[in-house]
């Protein structure tokens, strides 16, 4: 085999390889935390900016474009996790439709994961949102979306969403406990 065929093998591989990244990455998903003094935390979400001021007793948080609200520790009720699905129908038709995919079981889906603080009077924050593509397909087809995404995974290119929303949920859980804040999962 010549050098030329081994380099060309190496880029469909990588190529072949790089789109299923594209689709199965994590969307949203930010968390990140800004600030950690004595008396507040920061952190930063893809919903907005968050700080918990312990002297105070208040969660302040910015939403995207809008303004700085407030509200005191004791409304809090405790935090909620969701996980839902929605049909991702562009994707769909994007890497391919067939008959099989008329059945619910076999339609490419979007995973969507979020979570928010419940407050007294049913209201609710939103603190975290993220969502995964997850194509599903019949016999050796989704044979090879499972080899594809363990290949990524090995790579550290693909986690699951679900995963990665738990992880994100404990550290929310961790710091509204260590300001005082109930951290009851509802």
């Amino acid at each position: 085999m010549g050098e030329d065929t081994l380099q060309f093998l190496i880029l469909v591989i990588i190529l072949s390889l790089a789109w299923p990244a594209y689709l199965y990455r994590i969307r949203e998903g930010v968390f990140k935390i800004t600030g950690e003094t004595e008396t507040a935390l920061m952190f930063t979400t893809s919903v907005g900016t968050f700080r918990l001021n312990k002297t105070e007793k208040l969660i302040q948080f910015k939403e995207k474009n809008k303004s700085w609200k407030s509200f005191p520790f004791a409304n809090v009720e405790g935090i909620k996790y969701r996980q839902n699905e929605t049909p991702a129908h562009f994707l769909e038709l994007l890497t391919g439709f067939d008959l099989i995919d008329l059945f619910p079981n076999y339609r490419d889906k979007y995973i969507c994961c979020s979570i928010s603080v419940q407050l007294s009077e049913n209201k609710e924050v939103p603190l975290f949102c993220a969502m995964q593509y997850e194509e599903r397909e019949f016999f050796v087809e989704g044979f090879l979306v499972h080899i594809t995404r363990g290949i990524l995974r090995r790579l550290g290119l693909f986690h699951e969403v679900s995963w990665y929303s738990d992880r994100v949920f404990d550290q929310i859980r961790t710091h509204f406990q260590s300001v005082g804040l109930p951290s009851k999962r509802l």
